[in-house]
């Protein structure tokens, strides 16, 4: 209100110094010319002249300060506003948060830049106004931005895209150009708006990415992928979907996705994705009701195992179909089905023949129990005759071939043994129940001890045993065994020593015998177990080449495992663990 009377007294002082000077030039030329036309004594005219001249001015002033004053008070309005105007846009590009500047059309030197640009480019406003805005940009980008001030209009709004600038401190930013064209004290310029997308780009970028890599993936899946709109038409259609319904791409986009389904199934299947996307639920399993099947584009029927899943974007439901050809699996499971049952008979058969087998396993059992320790029998009883009766006519040679005689005799009747008992572990059925191994395994090497003169010298050492499950007679033959060849490899030592314990390892309980006798090349190891395996000479230590086997059998039997870790002249150890059951 102030500021609008303000402008009412400007307007009346500037109208009434027009219009006075108007008057005081009119009054002085009127009396001015009527002082000249009074020197023709003309007095009544004289007067009368100067009442009509000062009349008319006086009229004229008025109507000319009317005039004036509107026009003045329009133009001071004016000047007002645009001062205003100035001030409102100054103060709307000073305080703007996001970079702006003007710089000259012709020179492309900066005019003015506001708070937000010395901020975000870290140069100062005096800096900025020495500078052209060829100073912000990298050098490699200097042909484009040449190109477009060639071809860019001087009187519009432009939108010139994303621009790289480079900042005072090196560094390089991506900013969205928006400029006009103006004219700035004089000059033709242009203002410009700078929103740095930097982030915004790189947000873009790696979306982008993402999208370009689950496309990937999408396309490089081995199942069939299809998206469909809430209308069931395909929007998506995958490479593996295109090999099993020998469609391409392009006939399947926009088609509904009914056209691979067969015709007796299409009603189920809407009524299906339809209730599905009604329930909310994210994914689930199709097929709980039955088979599915698919068809190819050739008419082909063939079974799918499918999983469908849904989401909403904008208001509108898509759903995926994720599907695999089960026509391999069927097949292979019919294969497996014919294979089972040929097993099946395979197995029925080999039982059968194993049971005749045993038989004659008990057969040859026997025979070998009567048939061949009799003629074993007679023999010794000869020898020793011989030995007892004739023994002062028998000279040194005859009583040393007697002698190996009735040696050879107890290694054949210790052999018939072995394999007796070894024949006997296949057929014979395990009693398991709780062993003290610590006991047995103490009872075992202390009667090797008390009863063989040759390991009276021997040291026996038993760790805390863990107690088994299994076989008390079986677990007794593993121990006699496995003890039994630890005191024979090691008596030719100066101080024999057998370690007997345990230790945990991957959940199982492993026990273990150790002696420091003459050893065994490792490379040999996997000879250990077999029958009639030995790798040391009879002649150097006794045995059948059997007790090993044994003690693999028994220890398969229990479920378990046996092994041996040998160094020549040193020592050997043998480990056998046993089933948890």
């Amino acid at each position: 209100m102030k500021r609008f009377e303000s402008h009412q007294w400007v307007s009346r002082i500037l109208s009434l110094r027009v219009v006075l000077i108007y008057a005081v030039f009119g009054s002085a030329w009127i009396v001015f010319s009527d002082l000249v036309l009074e020197q023709f004594h003309l007095p009544s005219f004289f007067q009368l002249s100067i009442l009509k001249g000062l009349s008319f001015i006086v009229i004229t002033s008025l109507l000319l300060y009317a005039l004036l004053r509107r026009d003045v008070r329009q133009l001071l309005q004016a000047q007002s506003k645009l001062r205003e105007s100035e001030t409102r846009y100054r103060l709307l590009f000073d305080s703007n948060p996001l970079p702006m500047w003007v710089f000259d059309s012709e020179s492309l030197r900066f005019l003015a830049v506001n708070p937000a640009a010395v901020q975000t480019y870290g140069y100062s406003r005096k800096e900025f106004l020495s500078m052209t805005i060829r100073d912000i940009r990298p050098a490699e980008d200097m042909g484009k931005l040449t190109h477009y001030l060639e071809t860019t209009g001087r009187d519009e709004l432009h939108h010139s895209g994303i621009w790289r600038h480079r900042k005072k401190d090196g560094t390089l930013i991506q900013v969205e150009i928006i400029s006009e064209s103006l004219e700035f004290e004089g000059r033709p310029s242009r203002l410009v708006l700078a929103n740095d997308v930097t982030e915004k780009q790189q947000i873009v970028r790696e979306l982008n990415d993402n999208r370009t890599q689950i496309a990937a993936i999408i396309e490089s899946a081995m199942d069939a992928i299809i998206t469909i709109d809430q209308d069931q038409r395909i929007i998506l259609f995958n490479s593996a979907a295109q090999k099993m319904f020998m469609c391409t791409r392009d006939e399947a986009i926009g088609q509904p996705v009914e056209r691979f389904i067969p015709h007796r199934f299409r009603n189920s299947h809407q009524k299906h994705i339809n209730k599905f996307g009604d329930t909310g639920v994210t994914s689930r399993h199709m097929g709980a009701l039955g088979e599915i099947s698919g068809l190819r584009t050739n008419g082909e029927e063939f079974p799918i195992e499918a999983s469908i899943s849904q989401v909403a974007i904008s208001g509108m439901k898509f759903y995926t179909v994720i599907l695999r050809d089960e026509t391999v699996r069927k097949q292979q499971e019919e294969a497996i089905r014919r294979f089972n049952e040929e097993l099946e008979q395979r197995v029925t058969e080999r039982t059968s023949e194993l049971m005749l087998a045993n038989k004659d396993l008990e057969s040859f059992s026997y025979t070998v129990s009567h048939d061949l320790r009799a003629p074993l029998r007679a023999i010794e009883g000869f020898a020793n005759i011989l030995m007892e009766d004739h023994h002062d006519h028998l000279d040194a040679e005859a009583k040393r071939l007697l002698k190996v005689i009735s040696t050879n005799v107890h290694q054949m009747s210790s052999l018939i043994d072995d394999l007796l008992t070894f024949a006997r572990l296949s057929r014979q059925a395990i009693e398991i129940s709780n062993i003290p191994m610590y006991t047995l395994a103490e009872s075992v090497g202390f009667w090797f001890i008390r009863h063989d003169p040759r390991y009276e010298n021997s040291e026996l050492r038993i760790d805390p045993l863990p107690d088994a499950r299994g076989d008390a007679a079986m677990l007794k033959q593993v121990w006699t065994n496995l003890i039994g060849n630890a005191f024979k490899f090691s008596r030719t030592r100066d101080r024999p020593v057998v370690e007997i314990g345990a230790f945990q390892r991957d959940g199982e309980c492993v026990y273990y015998v150790r002696d420091n006798g003459v050893g065994f090349d490792p490379s040999y190891t996997h000879k250990l177990f077999g029958v009639f395996q030995r790798l040391h000479s009879s002649h150097e230590f006794e045995g059948t080449g059997v007790g090993l086997a044994i003690v693999h059998r028994i220890i398969e039997k229990h479920g378990g495992r046996v092994w041996a870790e040998s160094t020549i002249n040193k020592n050997s150890v043998f480990y056998f663990s046993l089933s948890s059951r």
